[in-house]
Parts: structure tokens; sequence; C-alpha cells
């Protein structure tokens, strides 16, 4: 009988496996695009009227007058601010300011478990409040709100080609985890209001600080994120709400004695 021993150092599965899944996740932000694309055209009625609601969509990113504030306060701002990457990076590295758990946990937040999350909570409010028709108008919105900003903000990172603070690669600019994180607070915002857009919107903050401290972006890096993911989240969010005023909106006639009457109904939605 042959007897074979071998031995396994730990410290090698430790170095080995956070190197082949970092190799594995490369794709994941095409997968992550692609299948919110894909999910987003099956929800509308056709192909062409989802390449109209993108269309639509991105003019209204671009044309709404708070999106033009925003996207001028980011460019200024950027402008003015580009001589204080280095010297902002010098001064946080390498401690930074915030405790490893709190930067691990807004790291998974950014990096796509919070979307999956909330894809599938609007989804099921959406289907309780107004049945199929009112989830698939909230999931188109969002996954092609999200989706919209993970496709610009890759297409940025590949035609820019800025180099991290870190090093790393050529894929700085926009910060990825904060456009998202952004985007999806729009979206949050223009589905329920302040009380769930405004945490959101905190959240979002805390991750462009993170990926600051994590010394993976600069701070311009966050400010054009935070910019990009705002106004797409906004810019879809007006044609949602105009869809949800259509719907809304209805008329009724009558034959009456005084003939024919008109009556519209506009249910109104108070928030507190």
């Amino acid at each position: 009988m042959m007897v074979v021993r071998f031995s396994i150092d730990p410290r090698k599965i430790c170095w080995f496996f956070p190197k082949y899944f970092q190799k594995l996740m490369r794709p994941l932000p095409i997968l992550f695009i692609s299948t919110l694309v894909v999910f987003s055209s099956l929800t509308a009625d056709d192909s062409d009227s989802y390449l109209n609601y993108l269309s639509s969509g991105i003019n209204h990113s671009v044309s709404d007058r708070t999106n033009q504030i925003i996207l001028g306060s980011a460019i200024v701002g950027g402008l003015l601010l580009r001589g204080q990457d280095v010297p902002l990076r010098d001064s946080i590295q390498p401690d930074g300011f915030m405790s490893k758990q709190l930067s691990h946990g807004l790291d998974l937040y950014g990096n796509g478990w919070a979307y999956g999350t909330a894809i599938i909570g609007v989804g099921v409010l959406s289907y309780r409040e107004g049945g199929k028709s009112q989830m698939t108008q909230d999931l188109r919105y969002l996954t092609t709100s999200l989706g919209t900003t993970a496709a610009l903000t890759y297409l940025l990172k590949w035609t820019v080609g800025r180099k991290r603070p870190n090093g790393n690669d050529r894929r700085s600019f926009p910060s990825g985890h904060t456009s998202a994180s952004f985007a999806l607070a729009a979206s949050m915002d223009k589905l329920y209001g302040h009380r769930i857009g405004l945490p959101a919107y905190l959240i979002a903050t805390a991750v462009a600080a993170q990926r600051i401290h994590d010394n993976k972006h600069w701070l311009t890096d966050v400010i054009a994120g935070a910019a990009l993911g705002t106004v797409i989240g906004r810019g879809y969010g007006n044609i949602h709400e105009e869809e949800r005023t259509a719907d809304n909106l209805n008329m009724t006639t009558s034959l009456g004695q005084q003939g024919l009457q008109f009556a519209i109904v506009i249910p109104l939605r108070m928030e507190y």
C-alpha cells in the first residue's frame, strides 16, 4: 500500500484565493451592465420603445435645469480642486480616517450587493402596491438608471485612462462605486421620496469618502462619479414621473340632463 502525504501552507491559500477571485471579478462590471440592460429591455413593450426610453432618459439628464447645475458645479469644482488631489491623498494615507470594518462594508455596498437588494425590494413593493404594471415601470426605471450609469462610467474610465492613486491601473476616473451609489440614491429619492432618498444619499456620500480612504480614487474622481450618478438617476426619474402621472390621470364621461359631462380624476399622494 502506497501512502501519499502532503501538506498545505495556510499562508499560501490566503495568498492564492484573493488573487484568483480578483481575476474572476474583473469581468463582473461588464456582466452587471449587460444583465441590467437585458432585464430592462425585457420589461419594455418592444425594442424600439426601449431605445426611445434610453435616449429620452439621457436627454432629460442633460436638459433638466437642476441637473445642469449639478453638472456645472461638478465641472467647476473638479477644476478648482484638481490641484488638491495629491495633497489630500498624502494627508490621509497611509492610515485613512475610518475603521476597517466600516470601509469594508461601504466597499461591499458600492461594489454591487446594494443594487441587487434594491432591485428585489423595489420589485416586491411595487408589485404589492400596483401589480405587475407598476412593478414593470419601477424596475425598468431603476435598472436602466443603474445600467446606464455603469455603462457611461466604464466608458469614461477606458477613455480617460487616469491612474489610480495606488497605481493599480488606469481606471480611476470616475469612481464607479460612487456613481452607482448616487444613481441608486437618486432613484430611491424619486421612487419613495426624501425619507428613503436622503439616507441613500448619505450612504452614497460615505461610499465616496471610502474610495478616498482606501486610496482607490482621487477626490475629483468621486466628485465626477457623484454628479454622473445623480443626473442619470434624476433624468430617468423625470420620465418615470411623467409615466406615473399619465397612468394616474383618468378621465371619465357621463351623460346627464345637462348633456355630456367630463370628469378628470387625479390621485394625490401626500408625503410627510
